[in-house]
Order: C-alpha cells, then structure tokens, then sequence
C-alpha cells in the first residue's frame, strides 16, 4: 500500500481512510473505501476489455 502527503496540501485516499478511523468518522471512511472499491472495478474492467479486444485484434 502506498502512502504518505504533504501537510495541508495532499493526502493519499489510503491516509485519509485511516485518520477517518482514528477519529471515529466510520461513515467518511466507508464512503471513501466505497469510492475506491468502485474505482478498482471499473480500472480492472477497462484493462480487462482492452486487453480482450487487442487479443481478438492481433490473434493471441
């Protein structure tokens, strides 16, 4: 897991999760881990149909 930021400039969605936690703010941390789960899914489905169509477009 990658993380890390700059004070009051950057924050990475896995540091803001756990701060969430550590403050007790279990909705903002359900929300954000939501948000990632949901954008792993739709980045897998697109590697996953890309991949798919250049197989079918190149005969591997």
């Amino acid at each position: 897991m990658v993380g890390g930021s700059i004070p009051g400039e950057t924050k990475v969605a896995s540091v803001a999760i756990y701060e969430m936690v550590e403050i007790m703010d279990y909705k903002g941390a359900h929300i954000y881990s939501a948000i990632m789960l949901g954008m792993s899914f739709v980045v897998l489905l697109s590697v996953y149909t890309f991949n798919a169509k250049h197989k079918r477009k190149f005969g591997l």
